[in-house]
């Protein structure tokens, strides 16, 4: 069958002619909702031989099979058809676009076209797939953006019936603006677009935000929605220096200075300062700086700084403050005078008793 094809295709080439043959061109398969109604665009090209067929009066056929019996027939009174249906297109200028009205869940079958006066049954087909509930709009890109960057998300509903188009509701606008259209796919068939536009933040980063098609179907409304999460790319944020442990630091002991920060990639590398009078010294590359037996030189102001491929933060100067242990001779003074007050007293209290006896 290809080959003859080929062949057909060669021969008109060599003729210097275009070839038409007989060919219904529709989509392979719509979707649509019981109780709603369906459009179905169709066009159709004939052999050159059978112009002159094309004349009035015409009429549209529709069909289940191509020996099938009819289901539509466009001279018939709308009561009188299977399928309650409308041809919108004209089949003398070879359109056969044709809107289905209150679809139930038995119209679920393929559909064949057939042209008079031609007496032709087209071998292309579409499937019409008849549901309860609306299939999940699509939701693009999905792909991370950089800070900062103006960026938009489109939501997309099929709308196989023009009169009842699906609303688009998104559950978070971002302080954006929204744009409503509506769009041609390549099979003919239309679709609603709801396009998002706004600037992206750190804060948007791992957001889930959902697109709410909402069908309207006679009193009721059938919904189905996505969710998208949203991915942002940025430089180091809310970048701080942690002290372990907290509280006051003695010589000697062992303390731990952690760079904490929020990027996306993650942070990089981190560079830590200390700051003295004029000078500033780079102190470690290591997220944390560790001191495992500090003394009263260590003391002073610390800073970190956070970097990735999209920049750098430095966080708050931290005061670290370290403190001397009090001289030992300091504690035997004061031991003396302790013991010296305690036998003073001891002494007054045995002269009292003394005195109140021998009273």
């Amino acid at each position: 069958m290809i080959a003859t094809e080929k062949l057909l295709l060669i021969s008109c080439l060599f003729q210097g002619i275009i070839c038409n043959t007989f060919k219904a061109f529709m989509p392979q398969r719509i979707k649509a909702l019981s109780g709603s109604c369906v459009l179905i665009p169709c066009t159709f090209t004939i052999e050159e031989s059978y112009e002159n067929d094309m004349v009035e009066p015409a009429r549209g056929i529709w069909r289940t099979s191509q020996y099938s019996g009819n289901v539509f027939d466009s001279s018939r009174h709308y009561s009188e058809n299977t399928l309650k249906a409308e041809l919108l297109g004209n089949v003398t200028n070879k359109n056969c676009t044709t809107i289905i009205h209150h679809l139930k869940k038995n119209y679920s079958k393929s559909y064949v076209f057939r042209a008079e006066p031609l007496k032709y049954t087209f071998t292309q087909s579409v499937l019409l797939e008849v549901a309860d509930y609306p299939d999940r709009p699509a939701i693009s890109p999905s792909s991370a953006v950089k800070e900062g960057a103006p960026t938009s998300l489109a939501c997309t509903a099929p709308a196989p019936c023009p009169r009842e188009p699906p609303a688009l509701v998104w559950s978070d606008t971002l302080d954006g603006s929204v744009e409503i259209e509506q769009v041609e796919q390549q099979d003919g068939t239309k679709a609603v677009s709801s396009v998002l536009m706004f600037t992206t933040s750190h804060l948007h980063h791992n957001k889930d935000i959902t697109c709410t098609a909402q069908y309207p179907v006679g009193s009721e409304t059938k919904s189905a929605e996505e969710v998208s999460t949203l991915h942002v790319l940025y430089s180091p944020k809310n970048t701080l220096v942690i002290i372990n442990p907290s509280g006051e630091i003695h010589e000697g002991d062992h303390v731990t200075l952690s760079c904490s920060s929020n990027a996306n990639p993650a942070v990089s590398r981190y560079t830590w300062f200390k700051v003295k009078g004029d000078n500033i010294t780079e102190k470690s590359a290591e997220q944390d700086l560790t001191f495992t037996d500090i003394n009263p030189s260590d003391s002073g102001l610390y800073y970190c700084e956070a970097r990735n491929e999209h920049g750098a933060e430095n966080s708050t100067a931290m005061q670290l403050n370290v403190a001397s242990p009090a001289t030992p001779c300091i504690y035997v003074v004061m031991g003396t005078a302790a013991v010296q007050m305690l036998a003073t007293i001891l002494v007054v209290v045995f002269i009292m008793k003394r005195y109140v006896f021998e009273s």
